[in-house]
């Protein structure tokens, strides 16, 4: 149980990562798109 506890937890730390990582690199594009949106 623990071993598939760290694992998920581990998952989870890397989709954080990535999804930070991912939103940085489009936050400009986000933000335009939002604008557009308005």
């Amino acid at each position: 149980m623990s071993k598939f506890a760290t694992g998920a937890c581990r998952l989870l730390k890397r989709y954080k990562r990535f999804k930070c990582y991912f939103l940085s690199k489009n936050s400009h594009f986000l933000t335009l798109k939002a604008w557009n949106v308005r």
